[in-house]
């Protein structure tokens, strides 16, 4: 596949997904782009995704949903009535997914995937997270190494969830609906087979639409991104099966020397932004007045450069802007507003990944400290971690003690870019057993 072929897929299985979000956030009980996303986990999986700083996303083929990737397949299939063909519907193809849920506190999601003292991890992923696909430990290269393939180095992928659509093979069914309204138009059997293949792993039993599912969905070919050295495997007790899962990292692979993180603020206030320029301790980070000028982003003005964080550009080593690729045009991360549904938070602060964070952090995290804006604390989130906002626990009988380790931990380990995350405990009720009926 050749340079352009892979543009003409990624544009194409991207423009899909856009396309599937707008029907679906557009009638049919579709609901808009949430601010947060939320994972279901055990206390044991919880403090492995704080400790790692990683995501794991499993084969789809080995969901808990027997009928994923068949059922979707089935309903594009008899909208398009052909049988889909070509390489991209085959059973070689291989999609990896992580799931989410816009519900921070439902009773269902409780019992279902962290019962008795489970976490709700609230993701907010904004307009373009970048990542990057961990090789396992036989793939990793060596200092004298000299990469041979150059597919073999492209393991960052642009990600951002998109809703699932519930559908069942019934025309009257709302889900089919919106499925057969994205792929109208599609039909020739090259553009046809490459949107069918982007929307099949969105497509779930109607049965399900109580979970209001958002899924990150990772492809190969799709993404333009090699994982064959990268494919991990875990052993599931419960069946004795070894599951295939690859392992996601928040931001670049590695730093480049000398690299200082652009301190992009979304606060509108003219005090603390010059409070933080004239800061002599940031100065000596960045080594002088100028650099750290010129690493500081106002979001929301024009800036003379594509330089600065990655959701500000497209410019920086594989970060992938739909709307830069769809349009050309370079939009700040603030203008990427209401149309597409994406939320920006106005009243934090935000450090690109780059040497020296913590110290940067520090110094910020001081000052904010002592200041109060429109009685809500500005918080600080770092780029180059997971993009964790908000923790809830479940009902247990000690929520307020887990509620306030959790906490602790936050504010005291050094894990310095969780100190702003909100640790809050359900509101449900907890009942022991023997009060249950």
């Amino acid at each position: 596949m050749n340079r352009d072929e892979i543009i003409a897929r990624r544009l194409a299985s991207q423009t899909a997904r856009y396309t599937i979000e707008r029907r679906s956030t557009n009638g049919a009980g579709g609901s808009k782009r949430p601010i947060k996303y939320y994972q279901y986990r055990t206390v044991s999986d919880f403090w492995a995704i704080i400790n790692s700083d990683e995501l794991w996303a499993t084969n789809i083929k080995f969901s808990n949903d027997s009928e994923e990737q068949e059922l979707g397949k089935k309903i594009c299939a008899d909208i398009k009535s052909r049988l889909l063909n070509g390489s991209e519907n085959s059973d070689d193809e291989e999609y990896y997914m992580l799931c989410f849920t816009e519900e921070k506190d439902s009773l269902s999601q409780w019992r279902g995937y962290a019962s008795y003292g489970g976490i709700a991890i609230g993701f907010e992923f904004n307009a373009s997270e970048l990542f990057y696909i961990k090789p396992t430990a036989q793939a990793e290269p060596t200092a004298q190494a000299e990469p041979t393939d150059q597919k073999s180095k492209i393991r960052h992928v642009s990600i951002n969830p998109y809703q699932v659509i519930y559908a069942i093979d019934d025309k009257k069914n709302s889900g089919y609906q919106i499925l057969k309204k994205a792929l109208e138009g599609k039909n020739d059997d090259h553009t046809q087979s490459i949107t069918t293949s982007a929307l099949i792993p969105y497509i779930k039993h109607d049965g399900f639409k109580e979970e209001k599912e958002w899924r990150i969905i990772i492809n190969q070919t799709i993404d333009n991104c090699d994982i064959v050295d990268c494919v991990h495997f875990k052993h599931n007790k419960e069946n004795d099966l070894k599951i295939p899962y690859i392992i996601l990292c928040p931001g670049f692979d590695r730093q480049k020397e000398g690299d200082k993180p652009f301190i992009r603020f979304q606060v509108k206030n003219d005090t603390l932004i010059n409070e933080i320029r004239a800061d002599n301790g940031l100065e000596k980070i960045y080594g002088n007045k100028e650099t750290l000028n010129k690493h500081i982003i106002i979001c929301g003005e024009q800036q003379e450069s594509q330089d600065g964080c990655l959701l500000c550009t497209s410019a920086i080593e594989g970060a992938i802007n739909i709307d830069n690729e769809r349009t050309g045009e370079f939009k700040c991360c603030c203008g990427r507003g209401t149309e597409d549904g994406y939320y920006m938070n106005d009243n934090q602060i935000v450090l690109s990944q780059g040497v020296k964070q913590k110290e940067v952090f520090d110094r910020i995290y001081e000052k904010i400290t002592k200041y109060n804006y429109n009685n809500e604390t500005v918080k600080i989130w770092c780029e180059g971690h997971l993009p964790i906002r908000e923790v809830v626990i479940g009902p247990c009988s000690n929520m307020a003690d887990v509620e306030r380790s959790i906490k602790n931990y936050f504010k005291n380990s050094d894990k310095y870019w969780l100190r702003c995350v909100d640790v809050l405990s359900s509101e449900l009720p907890y009942r022991t057993p023997q009060n249950r009926k």
